[in-house]
């Protein structure tokens, strides 16, 4: 059993998929196959409520009027309609609750543009950076402009973040320029390093923190309906943001991006705690929108229906463009197959040559075997520190703290110091399994 928002996870791995929610009868709908056959079912679902709703509906509409003709024209066994007509009304009202739902799991997203149309927004030539000691990635060129859309991939630690801070101009490349067009292009960031918003702040003042109205596309509009407009209830405008759950507080930030105009909109794990329908509204309004797209996320159904370029990092220093995100996964997985089996990858098609025909490899001492079969696994170890390290030195109170950001920075040091001793130890084994000359 799993629970995941993760779409290309669930059509592949699921053979029975259950979702909670107040628009089914039980409030569970419980489907065997895929996420395929399970949407297919819950579209049924949706049509079959809404087709009840409005037989319902006309029934009480008859009942209404029978009712407004007054005691004379009911007769003396009219008892029994009446309370059929009110047991009517209480399920229409059930209907058009649940009906009320299914709107609001597809409330649109729509993200404001600049509407610049300058072919060129931002450019990257030969840029790199490199972190304490270690290149995370070098001679990357590219140009952004309106439409186009770029998928960022990397395993942690491989820089995707630094590379977004780069590209804003935060910080400054190693190697490398960026330039931006004339009149330099509004960038907005959707970061997984959200800021935090004080506990007992309002959930109406972090969702309009000026008066009770917002202006979105040059319409007025009050709170209660910006609210409404991201799954919030109206008795939840006074709740404090701290009783908030971690889906809830990230609707807040794409309700404040939303209210940002920019040229350039960098979404940097966007999907961190967001509901599937949330995601493909937000698909299709990602769709839309006119300017330049960054996307950085894991989630393998969004890159593959949005970005028209892929950029990976491999983690090494390097970088790869590809046109699509098959071409990236396929390529990433015959680099790793290198990488894990040389013998192997180096004859077409991956299949390893018959014994006879391979030249004899040295064998790794006892000692030298354990080491080598564990060191992949030190290395995703050490990259995970450093990952965790990168996105502590971001965060605003570790900022504020000179002794904290003294100590991240020195684990961080430490992590990468420890990456490049293991990709060294990895590359000696590796040698001494080299087929002898």
């Amino acid at each position: 059993m799993f629970i995941t928002h993760d779409r290309d996870f669930l059509e592949r791995v699921s053979t029975r998929v259950a979702e909670l929610s107040p628009i089914y009868p039980d409030g569970l709908l419980v489907v065997e196959g895929n996420y395929s056959a399970f949407l297919r079912r819950k579209a049924e679902a949706i049509e079959q409520l809404q087709q009840r709703r409005r037989v319902v509906a006309n029934r009480v509409r008859k009942d209404l009027d029978w009712l407004s003709r007054g005691p004379q024209g009911r007769g003396t066994k009219a008892k029994g309609r009446i309370d059929q007509s009110h047991a009517r009304m209480a399920e229409l009202a059930e209907l058009t609750e649940r009906a009320g739902e299914t709107a609001r799991a597809g409330s649109p997203v729509d993200f404001r543009a600049g509407g610049r149309r300058t072919r060129k927004l931002v450019s990257a030539d030969g840029v790199g950076h490199t972190i304490a000691g270690r290149r995370l990635f070098g001679g990357v060129s590219l140009s952004l402009g309106a439409g186009d859309r770029l998928g960022l991939l990397g395993p942690n630690g491989s820089g995707k973040t630094t590379f977004i801070r780069v590209l804003t101009g935060s910080l400054a490349p190693d190697e490398g320029t960026i330039r931006y067009a004339d009149d330099r292009p509004v960038i907005a960031v959707f970061s997984q390093h959200r800021r935090d918003f004080p506990p007992e702040l309002r959930l109406r003042d972090a969702l309009c923190p000026v008066g009770d109205h917002v202006v979105f596309r040059d319409q007025t509009i009050h709170v209660t309906g910006w609210a409404r407009r991201f799954l919030f209830k109206d008795q939840q405008l006074e709740q404090p943001v701290r009783s908030l759950s971690g889906g809830e507080l990230a609707r807040i930030h794409v309700a404040r991006i939303m209210l940002e105009p920019s040229d350039v909109l960098i979404l940097d794990e966007p999907t961190n705690d967001l509901d599937i329908p949330t995601l493909e509204t937000m698909e299709e309004a990602l769709e839309d929108y006119p300017g330049a797209l960054v996307l950085v996320t894991h989630d393998r159904a969004m890159l593959a229906r949005l970005s028209t370029s892929i950029l990976a990092l491999d983690g090494l220093g390097g970088s790869r463009r590809f046109a699509s995100l098959d071409q990236a996964i396929a390529d990433t997985a015959e680099r790793r197959a290198a990488v894990l089996h040389p013998a192997r990858s180096a004859k077409p098609g991956g299949s390893a040559s018959p014994a006879a025909a391979r030249p004899k490899r040295r064998k790794l001492s006892y000692k030298q075997q354990r080491e080598y079969d564990a060191i992949e696994g030190s290395i995703e170890a050490a990259e995970a520190r450093a990952h965790t390290a990168e996105r502590s030195m971001l965060d605003p109170a570790v900022i504020a703290d000179h002794t904290a950001m003294a100590r991240c920075a020195a684990e961080l040091a430490e992590a990468h110091a420890e990456i490049d001793r293991l990709y060294t130890r990895w590359q000696e084994l590796e040698a001494i399994r080299e087929p002898a000359s």
